[in-house]
């Protein structure tokens, strides 16, 4: 699991809020997107434990939202029972367990409905009375989710890690490093002699949400340990695994994520930095100056400013984008072509002239084709 809640839970009663808990659903995984929102055990696959699951996605949640119709208090089971007087009922239990937890609990009333008292309530939900509540209405329904959303990216941004918050990964032990959402100018720097054409135009791009990435390419000792072979070249336990495109895509799937994106690349690389390098390049990379034609263990110079080691220089990373050229509008998590014939690699090689070791700095490549300066870091997915 995360180190830091990261999610948004929406308890409610089908029988007096399931239209308003779609339409709040729809809204917000427009904003947060999918896999950091829940609201229905109808999501929950044939076969899992229920329980464990609601138990599981509380645990993820930085906020509980609680959807309260004009009679949620009083709705009863097919027996004739309030539902909130059974211990077992779904939305007591949801409520219940995030109060205890500590969990920021929003109650949200929908038309008109009062806010519950604590002397209507069972004794674990009594705190409830006591949570500020949001009103939505039908007829102003997109002001108030507005407000609701405003209300659950302020709790969100809290919970997420300082840049460079570091985790390993149990899959591969290796340490994946926070890369904070933010937006840069990617391509070009400011008065960049050696940049090339196909590092134009610079333009603005925004990464609207943070993701964890490999502190340095993945090592032959954890590609091995995964996949029980090594194709490098140069074989030595700390030197970056040499693979092609298809190689390093598997394994990123076999660790719980994927390889990064171009854009989620340059901006991981430059960690804040307007310049081509983050440093002089003999400390921060190995290329054709220093290398003796050759990898060498990761994490041995300096890293940027969030941590990340061998961004520039030692192999020539996989990314997931087709290769293409720029757009000069802004983008928000571009992904590059639809299809094409080469891979985009970033950051330089072992062989680069140290003149060209930069941030922006692109290359090509089959996805086929596995060289001695193709290696590669996946970002981790929860």
């Amino acid at each position: 699991m995360p180190e830091s809640p990261s999610g948004i839970f929406i308890s409610y009663r089908r029988e007096s809020s399931a239209g308003f808990a779609g339409r709040l659903y729809d809204r917000l995984t427009r904003k947060f997107g999918e896999a950091r929102v829940f609201m229905d055990i109808d999501r929950i696959r044939p076969g899992d434990d229920f329980i464990q699951v609601l138990e599981t996605e509380l645990a993820n949640a930085v906020a509980l939202i609680a959807l309260i119709g004009r009679d949620w208090l009083t709705c009863k089971d097919e027996d004739g029972n309030p539902r909130l007087s059974n211990p077992h009922d779904f939305v007591r239990l949801e409520i219940a367990t995030a109060l205890s937890r500590g969990i920021r609990v929003i109650p949200v009333l929908i038309d008109g409905a009062r806010p519950p008292a604590s002397k209507d309530l069972p004794d674990d939900l009594a705190p409830l009375s006591r949570r500020q509540a949001l009103e939505i209405e039908h007829a102003r329904f997109n002001q108030d989710a507005a407000r609701l959303i405003e209300a659950c990216e302020e709790l969100l941004n809290a919970a997420l890690p300082q840049a460079g918050a570091a985790r390993v990964n149990p899959r591969d032990g290796l340490t994946y490093i926070w890369i904070p959402p933010g937006t840069f100018t990617i391509g070009c720097s400011p008065g960049d002699e050696y940049c090339l054409d196909d590092e134009k135009p610079a333009h603005q791009v925004t990464i609207a949400k943070g993701f964890w990435l490999g502190q340095t390419p993945v090592t032959q000792a954890a590609y091995q340990h995964l996949t029980e072979n090594n194709p490098s070249e140069f074989t030595g336990d700390k030197l970056p695994a040499e693979v092609t495109w298809g190689e390093a895509e598997r394994y990123c799937s076999l660790v719980g994520g994927r390889l990064p994106t171009e854009a989620e690349w340059e901006y991981a690389a430059r960690a804040g930095s307007a310049g081509r390098k983050y440093g002089e390049s003999n400390e921060i990379a190995w290329h054709f100056g220093n290398s003796n034609d050759q990898t060498h263990d990761v994490a041995t110079l300096q890293p940027n400013a969030w941590g990340l080691y061998d961004m520039l220089g030692n192999v020539w990373e996989w990314t997931a984008d087709w290769y293409g050229g720029y757009k000069s509008q802004s983008q928000t998590d571009p992904k590059g072509r639809a299809t094409g014939r080469d891979k985009v690699l970033r950051g330089g090689a072992w062989s680069i002239d140290p003149r060209f070791v930069g941030a922006s700095i692109r290359s090509r490549g089959d996805p086929g084709d596995g060289r001695s300066v193709f290696g590669f870091r996946c970002v981790w997915e929860f």
